[in-house]
């Protein structure tokens, strides 16, 4: 007999027991689909805070950490699949957002009320994607998020300059220029909690429309384009 097999006892029918696969805590249901372990990480997140641990997101989807590797992979995997959830919803929240107003100005307020909207909805998971892990991928993997932000942002503003006659160079250097403003207020936010959503977007939405108002290439001198710049709570024509 086998070391580990069910005894052969006369009369009395045992069923061999189901051994446990690796990486599955007993009594637990597996979560092995990872789409089902990213939404277990971005729970844990919001439980245990920006510093969680691998192994309070392997508790969460009720799997061991070697589960985790298999399906998603270390840490930084990790922070790179989470991320780009994470843009692809701030990417929709603002393309649904800027699709509601016709009004230039307000255009620019629902892109930026968009963005702080879905930052609040999960400020921890905001904070682990901008302070999780410091190596030498980090410089690559910095960019690569605000690719995912600036390029389609890059292109809605190219398109309204060209609409508004100015040239459409400066999209991509404006469009970067926001996003990193957008996130550094974002943290500052985030750890203050000085002002209200809907403060920290009128101040964003201020400073954006001053500068994205007037196309500077129809102007002749610095005083014509500061007068070109329209008083931001006016409302400005199309």
């Amino acid at each position: 007999m086998y070391a580990g097999s069910v005894p052969n006892i006369p009369g009395v029918n045992l069923v061999e027991p189901q051994r446990r696969r690796v990486g599955r805590p007993a009594g637990a249901v597996p979560v092995t689909d990872r789409a089902r372990l990213l939404d277990a990480a971005e729970r844990s997140i919001a439980i245990h805070g920006p510093t969680v641990s691998m192994e309070a997101i392997a508790l969460e989807a009720a799997v061991t950490k070697p589960v985790i590797y298999q399906y998603i992979g270390n840490k930084d995997a990790l922070i790179e699949a989470l991320a780009a959830r994470h843009m692809v919803r701030i990417n929709a929240a603002a393309e649904r957002a800027t699709g509601l107003s016709a009004n230039g100005r307000e255009r620019v307020r629902c892109f930026i009320a968009a963005f702080f909207d879905v930052v609040d909805a999960d400020r921890n998971m905001y904070v682990f994607l901008a302070s999780a892990g410091a190596n030498e991928n980090w410089p690559q993997r910095t960019m690569s998020f605000a690719d995912q932000s600036a390029r389609p942002l890059a292109t809605v503003l190219a398109r309204l300059r060209v609409s508004a006659g100015a040239d459409p160079a400066a999209a991509t250097t404006w469009a970067y220029g926001i996003v990193g403003m957008l996130h550094y207020v974002a943290l500052w936010w985030i750890r203050d909690q000085a002002l209200t959503t809907e403060q920290v977007v009128d101040h964003v939405t201020e400073i954006m429309w001053s500068g994205l108002a007037g196309p500077a290439t129809n102007t002749k001198n610095s005083r014509t384009r500061n007068a070109s710049i329209p008083n931001p709570n006016s409302q400005p024509e199309e």
